[in-house]
């Protein structure tokens, strides 16, 4: 059975490459689109070295004439299988500070080649009463972004347009897939090079959006975020309130100094922090990043001890509502106390004492913080407070483990984005 055309954009680097590749390799023929004519047929000639199949075709989808080359051509095709709107740019920085002509044309490449496009084809496949589209939404859609205000809004657009469609169009044999990758190993990785929390997340590669994309299509998602550690990020904005997630998220991305786009890859001008074994930067760096870090690891600690725990001891191991019953406040102001403890003051300690003398790298060292804390609350903290050893009254040596698993979770989480101390 012949396999229908795909279409990708952006298919001469990263996800859009990788999409064009492997889609090539499974038998269909690929209408690959983008800016660099010499990339697309690098690309065309390798896939026919395999017995694939590539039709290059360059265009400017920011430019009117761009977007309307490519309906025409899907035109002449005939039937489209599968669209792929991949293209997309991220400009870096705060808005006032951006070129308003680049903000502009993120939004045309964002959103408005999006709408155009999947409107051209989405016509035929409901008559036809089959074929899919995949848009490359991002985790980044899911709440506002400071320092990345158009890019994140032109992301949470592709979102609510993927989702509404595809409830308009349940029914028809047709499958519309928004796929939400965090950051991601290509060439344009905006958020690999921010000097914030943001450039400490793991990054994907290429392929693993692709084999996680194409499988989430198969099975009939609407919505799928990529990465283990991404759907943090969308959990978080259900528990939040919206001024909580709006400072989380502006202090999680540091303001570049200026982003310079060099042959596609942005390079911030202010790189004093290199990775996450940094050594270099100041006090008040280190206790922003360390409190962010407290701040994730809290939740991860929180997440594992209701949802991991009672897999080892049979029950939830609640320490906010632990807190606050023994302080006699409920289990509101215990949860406040709770992220209070994680987010600030042992930040602080991490930062100012442990960091300082505990030895190896900063996820070492806040691995041994998180023992410490862990040693902290189970034998001082909560026996001062009338609660006896609370990890071994609530299940014995499996709920000690499990206590003790959640905090070294925790620890590691500030220690390795605040990294190591400042230089004195």
């Amino acid at each position: 059975m012949t396999k229908g055309w795909v279409v990708v954009t952006g298919a001469s680097s990263g996800i859009g490459l990788a999409f064009a590749r492997e889609l090539a390799r499974r038998g269909h023929p690929v209408l690959a689109v983008a800016r660099r004519r010499e990339r697309l047929e690098a690309l065309m000639r390798e896939a026919a070295e395999h017995g694939g199949r590539v039709e290059p075709l360059t265009a400017d989808l920011t430019a009117e004439q761009g977007v309307t080359s490519v309906v025409r051509r899907t035109e002449e095709l005939g039937e489209i299988e599968l669209l792929i709107n991949n293209a997309g740019t991220a400009n870096a920085g705060d808005f006032l500070g951006a070129s308003l002509d680049h903000e502009i044309g993120a939004i045309r490449l964002n959103v408005d080649a999006v709408v155009r496009l999947t409107h051209d084809v989405l016509r035929g496949m409901v008559h036809r009463g089959r074929g899919a589209i995949l848009n490359l939404a991002s985790v980044v859609a899911f709440q506002p972004f400071p320092h990345f205000a158009v890019y994140a809004a032109s992301k949470a657009f592709v979102l609510s347009f993927t989702e509404a469609l595809a409830e308009e169009v349940k029914g028809t044999g047709v499958r519309i897939l928004a796929l939400c990758p965090g950051s991601v190993a290509t060439e344009i990785d905006v958020f690999a090079h921010n000097e914030g929390l943001l450039g400490k997340l793991p990054s994907l590669t290429a392929e693993q959006v692709v084999k996680t994309g194409l499988q989430a299509l198969g099975d009939g998602r609407v919505v799928k975020v990529v990465g283990g550690f991404n759907r943090l990020l969308p959990f978080m904005d259900r528990l939040m309130p919206r001024p909580t997630i709006r400072w989380l998220m502006a202090v999680s991305a540091k303001p570049p100094e200026r982003c310079v786009l060099t042959r596609g890859v942005c390079e911030s001008r202010n790189r004093s922090v290199q990775g996450n074994g940094r050594t270099g930067g100041n006090v008040k760096g280190n206790v922003g990043r360390a409190i962010v870090g407290g701040f994730v690891g809290t939740v991860l600690l929180t997440l594992m001890m209701r949802f991991v725990a009672p897999m080892m001891t049979g029950q939830r191991m609640d320490i906010a509502a632990r807190l606050g019953d023994m302080a006699g406040v409920g289990p509101g102001v215990g949860m406040v106390m709770h992220f209070l403890n994680g987010s600030v003051i042992f930040a602080l300690i991490y930062v100012y004492v442990l960091c300082r003398f505990l030895p190896g790298t900063p996820w070492q060292k806040g691995l041994l913080s998180g023992v410490f804390f862990w040693l902290g609350l189970e034998i001082v903290v909560m026996p001062l407070m009338g609660g006896g050893v609370f990890s071994w009254q609530m299940g014995g040596m499996k709920a000690v483990m499990a206590a003790l698993a959640g905090h070294l979770v925790y620890g590691a989480t500030p220690g390795g984005i605040a990294g190591a101390p400042p230089e004195k």
